[in-house]
Protein backbone atom coordinates (compact mmCIF):
# COMPACT_ATOMS: atom_id res chain seq x y z
CA UNK A 1 0.00 0.00 0.00
CA UNK A 2 2.33 2.16 0.87
CA UNK A 3 4.48 1.65 -2.31
CA UNK A 4 2.08 2.44 -4.76
CA UNK A 5 0.64 5.63 -2.55
CA UNK A 6 4.45 6.73 -3.20
CA UNK A 7 4.69 6.01 -6.57
CA UNK A 8 1.32 7.96 -7.22
CA UNK A 9 2.77 10.64 -5.14
CA UNK A 10 5.83 10.98 -7.18
CA UNK A 11 3.75 11.20 -10.29
CA UNK A 12 1.71 14.14 -8.95
CA UNK A 13 5.01 15.37 -8.04
CA UNK A 14 6.46 15.46 -11.24
CA UNK A 15 3.99 17.77 -12.81
CA UNK A 16 4.07 19.24 -16.32
CA UNK A 17 3.97 23.28 -16.19
CA UNK A 18 1.84 24.02 -19.35
CA UNK A 19 3.20 27.97 -18.79
CA UNK A 20 6.43 26.82 -19.60
CA UNK A 21 5.14 24.75 -23.38
CA UNK A 22 5.68 26.31 -26.42
CA UNK A 23 4.34 24.18 -29.64
CA UNK A 24 2.82 25.23 -33.35
CA UNK A 25 0.29 22.39 -33.02
CA UNK A 26 -1.90 24.09 -30.40
CA UNK A 27 -4.10 20.86 -31.26
CA UNK A 28 -1.34 18.89 -29.97
CA UNK A 29 -1.28 20.66 -26.91
CA UNK A 30 -4.54 20.72 -26.04
CA UNK A 31 -4.66 17.18 -26.69
CA UNK A 32 -1.94 16.60 -24.90
CA UNK A 33 -3.33 18.67 -22.02
CA UNK A 34 -6.61 16.55 -22.04
CA UNK A 35 -5.28 13.22 -21.59
CA UNK A 36 -2.68 14.65 -18.72
CA UNK A 37 -5.53 16.52 -16.78
CA UNK A 38 -8.01 13.74 -16.86
CA UNK A 39 -5.32 11.17 -15.56
CA UNK A 40 -4.55 13.47 -13.18
CA UNK A 41 -7.72 13.93 -11.44
CA UNK A 42 -8.37 10.06 -11.62
CA UNK A 43 -4.86 9.69 -9.84
CA UNK A 44 -6.04 12.51 -7.26
CA UNK A 45 -9.05 11.05 -6.93
CA UNK A 46 -7.19 7.24 -6.15
CA UNK A 47 -5.03 8.99 -3.49
CA UNK A 48 -7.57 10.35 -1.52
CA UNK A 49 -9.65 6.86 -1.92
CA UNK A 50 -6.22 5.04 -0.61
CA UNK A 51 -5.31 7.52 2.41
CA UNK A 52 -9.33 6.64 3.41
CA UNK A 53 -8.17 3.18 3.98
CA UNK A 54 -4.68 3.84 5.16
CA UNK A 55 -6.39 5.87 7.57
CA UNK A 56 -8.89 3.37 8.71
CA UNK A 57 -5.97 0.54 8.91
CA UNK A 58 -3.59 2.87 10.77
CA UNK A 59 -6.05 4.08 13.49
CA UNK A 60 -7.29 0.82 14.37
CA UNK A 61 -3.91 -0.83 14.17
CA UNK A 62 -4.61 -0.95 18.05
CA UNK A 63 -8.15 -2.12 17.53
CA UNK A 64 -9.37 0.85 19.30
CA UNK A 65 -11.61 2.05 16.92
CA UNK A 66 -15.66 1.59 17.42
CA UNK A 67 -18.48 3.56 17.59
CA UNK A 68 -19.08 6.69 15.93
CA UNK A 69 -15.33 7.13 15.18
CA UNK A 70 -15.54 3.93 12.70
CA UNK A 71 -18.88 4.73 11.20
CA UNK A 72 -17.14 8.29 10.65
CA UNK A 73 -13.99 6.72 8.52
CA UNK A 74 -16.43 3.95 6.76
CA UNK A 75 -18.20 7.05 5.46
CA UNK A 76 -14.94 9.14 4.41
CA UNK A 77 -14.36 5.45 2.49
CA UNK A 78 -17.97 5.08 1.06
CA UNK A 79 -17.55 9.18 -0.18
CA UNK A 80 -13.62 8.54 -1.51
CA UNK A 81 -14.47 5.57 -3.19
CA UNK A 82 -17.93 6.87 -4.92
CA UNK A 83 -15.90 10.09 -5.64
CA UNK A 84 -12.98 7.93 -7.71
CA UNK A 85 -16.18 6.08 -9.18
CA UNK A 86 -17.67 9.42 -10.29
CA UNK A 87 -14.40 10.56 -11.80
CA UNK A 88 -13.86 7.81 -13.96
CA UNK A 89 -17.60 7.51 -15.38
CA UNK A 90 -17.06 11.07 -16.29
CA UNK A 91 -14.57 9.93 -18.67
CA UNK A 92 -15.57 9.12 -22.37
CA UNK A 93 -13.28 6.48 -23.93
CA UNK A 94 -15.42 5.86 -26.41
CA UNK A 95 -15.42 9.31 -28.43
CA UNK A 96 -11.28 9.78 -28.48
CA UNK A 97 -10.19 12.36 -30.63
CA UNK A 98 -10.01 10.73 -33.98
CA UNK A 99 -8.28 13.57 -35.87
CA UNK A 100 -5.36 13.03 -33.82
CA UNK A 101 -3.06 9.89 -35.27
CA UNK A 102 -1.91 8.93 -32.18
CA UNK A 103 -3.32 5.23 -31.81
CA UNK A 104 -0.74 4.81 -28.53
CA UNK A 105 -1.85 7.36 -26.73
CA UNK A 106 -5.71 6.81 -27.27
CA UNK A 107 -4.82 3.38 -26.53
CA UNK A 108 -2.74 3.96 -22.91
CA UNK A 109 -5.41 6.41 -21.76
CA UNK A 110 -8.42 3.70 -22.87
CA UNK A 111 -6.59 1.17 -20.99
CA UNK A 112 -6.26 3.17 -18.06
CA UNK A 113 -9.65 4.07 -17.81
CA UNK A 114 -10.98 0.75 -18.46
CA UNK A 115 -8.39 -0.83 -16.05
CA UNK A 116 -9.39 1.72 -13.00
CA UNK A 117 -13.60 0.93 -14.07
CA UNK A 118 -12.39 -3.05 -13.48
CA UNK A 119 -10.50 -2.43 -10.65
CA UNK A 120 -13.00 0.03 -9.11
CA UNK A 121 -15.82 -2.48 -9.65
CA UNK A 122 -14.00 -5.52 -8.64
CA UNK A 123 -11.27 -4.98 -6.15
CA UNK A 124 -11.49 -2.10 -4.76
CA UNK A 125 -15.31 -2.18 -3.98
CA UNK A 126 -14.37 -5.60 -2.44
CA UNK A 127 -12.00 -3.84 -0.53
CA UNK A 128 -15.10 -1.42 0.93
CA UNK A 129 -16.98 -4.43 1.75
CA UNK A 130 -14.39 -5.93 3.65
CA UNK A 131 -13.66 -2.83 5.43
CA UNK A 132 -17.36 -2.58 6.17
CA UNK A 133 -17.93 -6.25 7.14
CA UNK A 134 -14.39 -7.28 8.54
CA UNK A 135 -14.01 -7.53 12.82
CA UNK A 136 -11.18 -5.82 13.55
CA UNK A 137 -7.83 -7.40 13.36
CA UNK A 138 -9.19 -11.12 11.95
CA UNK A 139 -6.27 -12.11 9.85
CA UNK A 140 -8.38 -13.83 6.92
CA UNK A 141 -10.01 -10.23 6.62
CA UNK A 142 -6.60 -8.90 6.55
CA UNK A 143 -5.44 -11.57 4.09
CA UNK A 144 -7.78 -10.99 1.40
CA UNK A 145 -7.63 -6.68 1.89
CA UNK A 146 -3.86 -7.25 1.48
CA UNK A 147 -4.44 -9.92 -1.58
CA UNK A 148 -7.02 -7.16 -2.94
CA UNK A 149 -5.08 -4.52 -2.69
CA UNK A 150 -2.28 -6.16 -4.65
CA UNK A 151 -3.85 -7.16 -7.52
CA UNK A 152 -5.38 -3.89 -7.92
CA UNK A 153 -1.96 -1.95 -7.36
CA UNK A 154 -0.12 -4.18 -10.17
CA UNK A 155 -3.16 -3.56 -12.51
CA UNK A 156 -2.67 -0.02 -12.21
CA UNK A 157 0.97 0.09 -12.08
CA UNK A 158 1.44 -1.44 -15.21
CA UNK A 159 -1.48 0.78 -17.15
CA UNK A 160 -0.17 4.03 -15.20
CA UNK A 161 3.30 3.31 -16.64
CA UNK A 162 1.93 2.27 -20.05
CA UNK A 163 0.25 5.84 -20.51
CA UNK A 164 3.00 8.02 -19.03
CA UNK A 165 5.09 6.48 -21.75
CA UNK A 166 2.87 7.26 -24.37
CA UNK A 167 2.47 10.39 -23.43
CA UNK A 168 6.46 11.21 -23.60
CA UNK A 169 6.28 9.72 -26.35
CA UNK A 170 3.71 11.60 -27.66
CA UNK A 171 5.05 14.77 -26.67
CA UNK A 172 8.53 13.69 -28.25
CA UNK A 173 6.59 12.59 -31.95
CA UNK A 174 4.28 16.30 -31.62
CA UNK A 175 7.55 18.08 -30.67
CA UNK A 176 6.31 19.66 -27.80
CA UNK A 177 8.46 21.37 -25.39
CA UNK A 178 7.33 20.18 -22.04
CA UNK A 179 8.91 21.39 -18.41
CA UNK A 180 9.51 18.94 -15.86
CA UNK A 181 9.89 20.55 -12.39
Amino acid sequence: MIERTFKILVLLMTTFYMSGCSSNNDDAMRYFEDRYFAIEKVIDADTDFQNSLEKILSENADDTLFGDEYIAIIDEINFKFNTLANVINELKVNNLLEETNDNNLNRAYRLLIETYREVIESDYSQIVELVKNSDHGEEESNQKFNTLYTNASDKLNKKVDLFYEALHEYSIAKDLEIDLK
